[in-house]
């Protein structure tokens, strides 16, 4: 109860009104995200939405111990996410209707295994062997569409779950500044992210969950920032690699599957790196490796980024 009591008296000195549900979110959330998720709400009524606010998604818990179970359940899971990104793309049959099919068909699965003319891609139905060069890699979500030949799929298309080229991009009139160490100096930004959270207009909002995702508001528009921290130096083609697969593969083993699902192309992507410096734009997407202790100035009318 203590703890509650503490939670109603930080709430108070904000300025919130601890009402059961915003006591409830705030000992969910943490203090801080939903004192700026209230005070976001009064300043976008209040200034006509011209001033900047910033949020941060909850963050999802990883487990303790992984078993046997939960890594089939957790591919049960990743492919039910990523499914619904074939929508439109693909007409697809579950795979076991494949069989006896005539004709062009397609199908959804996951990558199994190899063979020596393809792979084995299965789903919550079935499996079916694929004849195909493609270099897919194991555990992949994939499309295929292609026809039926001796209980086998020949496959005349491969596709992944990544965006369309012709998405909107966010533009928004205001700076930010991403520093992969603790800093206050703004450098001309309304807001500056790092590894360890946000401070928005010179005050700090929480933790940044791994991955981290902080949503940008500002005259009624939104734009959306992806931070992760790899546990390892990530080349280049790896990180395009995450937004044409729509999943982060590498991490912490113990990483939610929920958390490795990029549900949405971030607007930035920043991938904290201790060596490599470099910036890319991939399908309305602004990728940002930063290394060497360095910094990068975003500019959201005009997505120009400069490396400081």
């Amino acid at each position: 109860m203590a703890g509650r009591e503490d939670t109603i008296r930080k709430l108070l000195e904000f300025g919130v009104l601890p009402t059961p549900e915003v006591v409830e979110k705030a000992e969910r959330r943490g203090i801080d995200n939903v004192v700026v998720e209230i005070k976001r709400q009064e300043t976008t009524k209040d200034r006509g939405g011209s001033y900047l606010v910033a949020t941060i998604a909850e963050e999802k818990k990883a487990k303790e111990t992984v078993t046997a179970a939960d890594v089939l359940k957790a591919n049960s899971e990743k492919y039910e996410n990523m499914r619904k990104f074939f929508l439109g793309k693909l007409d697809a049959v579950s795979i076991k209707n494949v069989e006896g099919s005539h004709g062009k068909i397609g199908v959804v699965g996951m990558v199994r295994e190899k063979t020596g003319d393809g792979f084995i891609l299965e789903d919550s139905t079935g499996e079916i062997e694929v004849v195909s060069e493609a270099g897919v890699e194991l555990d992949d979500v994939i499309g295929v569409d292609g026809l039926v030949r001796e209980k086998r799929l020949v496959a005349a298309r491969i596709l992944y779950p990544e965006m369309p080229i012709n998405r909107d991009v966010a533009i928004l009139e205001t700076k930010i500044l991403l520093s992969p160490q603790e800093t206050d100096r703004a450098e001309g930004a309304e807001a500056i992210i790092t590894p360890g959270g946000v401070i928005i207009h010179g005050k700090r909002i929480g933790g940044l969950p791994n991955p981290g995702w902080v949503r940008l508001e500002k005259g009624g528009k939104s734009a959306t920032v992806l931070v992760f921290r790899p546990n390892r130096e990530v080349p280049r083609e790896e990180v395009l690699g995450w937004l044409k697969k729509r999943y982060i593969k590498t991490g912490e083993g113990l990483m939610p599957q929920e958390a490795r699902v990029i549900t949405e192309y971030p607007d930035i992507l920043w991938v904290v790196s201790e060596k490599e410096s470099w910036t890319e734009n991939h399908k309305g997407t602004t990728l940002i490796m930063l290394g060497n202790a360095k910094k990068a100035s975003i500019d959201f009318s005009t997505r120009g980024v400069e490396i400081i």
